[in-house]
């Protein structure tokens, strides 16, 4: 059972991340918005990021969260504003996507793990 901030989703965009943290107490936890500038994670991201390799990979892997570990995502929008989300096990990393899952790890461990 998680307790404290459960949920956590990053939104990168050519300039900007957006960071949003959400509880399943939020009288305890409220949700938390934040945004700033860092270019360099949508450059560095982007550059491994590929649209039909994630589409194909359907919308969900396994039973992703079905045993409390967890479950994350990747989705992606193209600039025609189409758009793909897949989601897996907490963890795990899909093939086509591992480079990319190595690089959104690494850069979160160096800003939120310190």
């Amino acid at each position: 059972m998680c307790r404290g901030y459960c949920f956590e989703e990053f939104t990168f965009t050519p300039d900007s991340v957006y960071r949003l943290r959400k509880s399943w107490q939020p009288e305890l936890h409220p949700q938390q918005d934040s945004a700033w500038k860092e270019p360099a994670a949508y450059a560095l991201f982007s550059a491994h990021a590929n649209f039909d390799s994630l589409q194909i990979l359907g919308d969900r892997l396994g039973c992703p969260d079905c045993a409390d570990g967890g479950s994350e995502w990747l989705a992606f929008r193209k600039a025609n504003g189409q758009e793909h989300k897949v989601v897996f096990e907490f963890g795990s990393s899909p093939e086509s996507q591992a480079k990319l899952l190595m690089h959104i790890r690494e850069w979160y461990d160096r800003n939120f793990r310190k």
